[in-house]
């Protein structure tokens, strides 16, 4: 994370948000 120069916060919320967003998806997915 530091070699991209973003704090490290920042990238954890990014994966936050995109773990969130995939569990959304398959939850939806599986609900079909």
């Amino acid at each position: 994370a530091a070699v991209t120069g973003m704090a490290e916060g920042t990238v954890k919320s990014h994966l936050f948000r995109a773990t969130q967003s995939v569990r959304e998806q398959l939850s939806r997915w599986a609900e079909t």
